[in-house]
């Protein structure tokens, strides 16, 4: 589908005709950008169409919302641009450093950020922004990363002003989760400050903007002006032979939760080196809990070795590890949801529809999978075994597939997040796998009470369902703000448990006393199967040996009628050969010139008629219909007299044509054959009758005679 680029807003990459202020954003394409910012819809690489920036432009780089032209998404690309060392030349998109010291400065910081792009793609952090893509273009080079649809934490405090305790350290936390994941590959962030740090619409933290390249060109340039922002940076990074590591994002990280909860940015650190004039956090805030206004001044501390060494000593110290609970997920929290962002029941209904279409799919294609891999085994006689695992792999299908993405970073199953929904615990963090299934088998315990289970999202005082309040969950509107609720102590109980035990118990005993019937079975029908074989061999046995008494009977019965045949054969040669003796005596009796020559022509003729036809029929297999057809069919006659002219002293006169038809239980066909002797003059012609009777199928030598043509 090809997309008209130019009716895209800038600002959200949707359809906006030909508006200049978007109808579902509010963006003015219109208001005036810098002179160093890219035109609307610059593509880029062929594949990314520039919109609006993101945040102010700084001095290292510009921040671009742009468009995935190739895999149709939202992304964000930070351009490298350090003004002070470049610009764009006129009526170019061309980067170009100021002057030739500036180029060396600029080239040295060009290679500092593609270095940089290349560390961070190598993240996979839920916290971490997460690098896409980099290139060089226009003189320069781009980083493509992720884009989330929220705030930063700037503008979040610019509108909200002081947090309360639990919900600062609710932000704070999961960013200190992704700092354990750079620090434990050797790297450092240098710049982390309100401005750097995003709140997703779905309340989730994230860690943006690294700041290693500009401290790279800071210690080549001699300057540090480029990578420092007071209040937030350590007393080490103003020294270039400070010793940084973990310690120095640790205080940045404290700076920040200083002012989410005090309002106050701390003082400069070279401000604190002689006389530290930092104010407790619990001075400006009493209400702030002791061991928070300690952690707070530990990681502030002016001397790098006084505050705590890693992002994990710093969560310990924010966040003490609870006996009754998992250490694993106690960092695992996000900011509390407003009770106004109940989800109500018609919301949830759709969800639950697209869900249930989703389900279904799933479901045929495992039933398609199973049916075919039983018709593959040959199991597929055992019905009861087979149904039974096709509810059985349904039911986990649907259990993992509920349970699975409630419980993942999306919070959500695709029927949620197309409607904006997600599920959390009642403190409005993201449920553990185990809390997520006991919603799921918490929701066959709604659908038992006739679907008053489901109903009841629809008037509780938080929108929960049955199987919600079973499992301890809230459904919210991913948009809902980040304020502090009212947190209760319920988790996933004993009733909740013995129930997801009881069904998975059930299902697996049902199915193995099915599976076991459907085998004893099997193995009956196998026995009878092999029976009914040896009975069927016998009785093939049987009739063969009754087909072969029948074809010894027909073939002596054949041979019989054979040697009858010869016998009537023998007869009449017998009596033809008398007529040939008596008419040789008349002939004898009469007085002719050359009668010793002539009748032994005669004699000789006739012989080789008999032999002609009688030598045909022989070499036609003894065929009596192939030699009939052969006979009678014109297209054949050549063939006939081929053979016949293989005969040394008699050849075809004229084509064989019926000559007499006797009927009778013995019917018989007469074919005349005219043959001449060679030595015979053109005048005399013979011919020899062929008899075939019918019944028998067999030829016979009937008459031979001589016929004088005049």
């Amino acid at each position: 589908m090809t997309i008209n680029w130019a009716v895209l807003c800038p600002g959200c990459f949707q359809d906006k005709g030909g508006a200049t202020v978007c109808p579902h954003c509010g963006y003015d394409e219109a208001l005036r950008r810098g002179p160093l910012v890219l035109p609307h819809r610059t593509l880029l690489q062929g594949q990314y169409l520039l919109g609006a920036v993101l945040g102010k432009p700084g001095g290292f780089g510009i921040t671009y919302l742009a468009f995935d032209t190739r895999l149709e998404t939202l992304v964000a690309i930070k351009e490298y641009l350090p003004r002070d060392l470049a610009g764009r030349e006129t009526g170019t998109f061309t980067v170009s450093p100021h002057s030739q010291d500036d180029g060396q400065l600029f080239r040295f910081g060009l290679e500092q950020f593609l270095s940089e792009a290349r560390t961070l793609a190598k993240f996979d952090h839920a916290h971490v922004v997460r690098v896409r893509n980099v290139f060089e273009e226009n003189g320069t080079a781009y980083l493509v990363m992720d884009y989330y649809e929220g705030i930063s934490l700037a503008q979040y405090l610019e509108k909200k002003g002081q947090l309360a305790e639990q919900t600062a350290v609710d932000i704070m936390m999961p960013i200190l989760d992704g700092l354990r994941e750079v620090h434990h590959k050797g790297f450092l962030h240098r710049d982390i400050k309100p401005q750097n740090i995003y709140i997703t619409h779905d309340g989730r933290p994230i860690l943006l903007d690294f700041g290693s390249a500009r401290v790279a060109m800071g210690e080549h340039s001699n300057t540090l002006s480029v990578v420092l922002t007071p209040g937030y940076a350590p007393f080490e990074q103003y020294h270039r032979k400070g010793e940084q590591g973990p310690w120095t994002d640790i205080y940045a990280c404290a700076a920040v939760l200083y002012q989410m909860l005090t309002g106050q940015i701390p003082p400069e650190a070279p401000e604190r080196a002689e006389y530290d004039s930092l104010i407790a956090p619990k001075t400006l805030v009493p209400s702030l809990s002791a061991p928070l206004n300690q952690a707070i001044i530990d990681g502030l501390a002016v001397k790098a070795r006084g505050r705590p060494q890693t992002a994990r000593d710093f969560q310990e110290r924010l966040r003490p590890p609870s006996p009754n609970l998992n250490p694993s997920t106690s960092t695992q929290t996000v900011t509390p949801p407003n009770p106004s962002g109940y989800a109500g029941f018609w919301r949830r209904f759709a969800a639950a529809l697209i869900d249930g279409v989703v389900v279904l799919i799933i479901n045929v294609l495992a039933y398609v999978a199973i049916a075919a891999g039983v018709v593959f085994s040959g199991f597929n006689e055992a019905i009861m075994s087979v149904s039974i695992l096709v509810c059985a792999v349904n039911l986990q299908l649907n259990w993992l597939y509920f349970a699975g993405m409630e419980s993942s970073g999306y919070q959500a199953t695709p029927g949620k997040l197309a409607v904006g929904l997600k599920v959390t615990d009642l403190k409005g963090r993201r449920l553990s796998f185990a809390r997520a299934s006991g919603r799921f088998f918490g929701k066959i315990v709604s659908s038992l009470t006739l679907g008053i289970g489901f109903l009841m999202a629809g008037f509780t005082q938080r929108k929960q369902a049955l199987h919600d309040k079973m499992a301890g969950c809230l459904v919210l509107d991913k948009a809902a703000p980040l304020l502090q609720a009212t947190p209760t102590a319920t988790g996933l109980t004993a009733p909740v448990w013995l129930g997801i035990g009881g069904v998975l118990a059930l299902s697996g005993l049902l199915f193995v006393m099915g599976a076991n019937n459907e085998l004893r079975h099997q193995a009956e029908q196998a026995a009878a199967y092999t029976q009914e074989q040896e009975l069927d061999q016998e009785q093939r046995a049987e009739q063969a040996e009754q087909a072969r008494l029948i074809a010894q009977r027909e073939a002596q019965a054949e041979q019989e009628r054979q040697q009858q045949v010869q016998r009537e054969y023998q007869a009449e040669q017998e009596r033809l050969q008398a007529q040939r003796e008596a008419q040789a005596e008349r002939e004898s009796s009469r007085e002719e010139p050359s009668g010793d020559t002539k009748d032994a022509d005669i004699r000789k003729a006739e012989q080789l008629a008999v032999n002609v036809v009688n030598r045909y029929f022989q070499a036609m297999g003894n065929d009596t219909e192939a030699a009939l057809k052969l006979w009678t069919d014109p297209h054949s006659r050549s063939k006939l007299a081929k053979a016949l002219a293989n005969t040394e002293s008699a050849e075809l006169v004229s084509p064989p044509k019926f000559y007499d038809f006797v009927p009778g239980p013995k019917a018989r066909v007469w074919v005349d054959v005219w043959v001449q002797a060679k030595s015979a003059t053109p005048a005399q012609r013979w011919r020899g009758l062929m008899i075939l009777e019918l019944g028998t199928d067999r030829w016979l030598i009937a008459k031979n005679e001589l016929v004088e043509v005049q």
